[in-house]
């Protein structure tokens, strides 16, 4: 377990992708703790997550864009842009670099762009 709200164990080395089999951290950007669990272990990028999003009620609910579009978790969150960004391993000199933004008013998340990085050339 890892949480970035307490910084309980956010400082560790983060290996494969492996964040943690459960995190706690604010994704929304609405000041409530929300939660990330390991739904598959994964292959090369690393383990595949869910996020429950931690509602008004203080009940969790799965967020279905950040489960099923965003994917891994998360290496940086920006709750200044409100961004979320992924990077993943693809072959041997490849790294995804995707960027999630949430709309403020809507409440409904976009992805801002996705570049693919070599790594061997930089």
């Amino acid at each position: 377990m890892v949480s970035y709200s307490t910084n309980f164990k956010a400082d560790r080395d983060i290996v494969d992708n492996h964040f943690g089999d459960l995190v706690v951290a604010d994704f929304n950007f609405d000041g409530k703790d929300d939660i990330a669990v390991i739904t598959d272990r994964g292959g090369n990028g690393g383990p595949l997550y869910s996020f429950f999003l931690q509602q008004e009620n203080k009940k969790f609910l799965l967020d279905n864009f950040l489960t099923d579009s965003m994917i891994f978790f998360p290496s940086e969150i920006n709750s200044k842009n409100k961004t979320l960004t992924t990077y993943v391993h693809v072959g041997m000199c490849g790294l995804s670099e995707r960027v999630f933004k949430l709309n403020g008013k809507t409440n409904t998340w976009t992805e801002k762009s996705s570049r693919m990085i070599n790594v061997c050339e930089e």
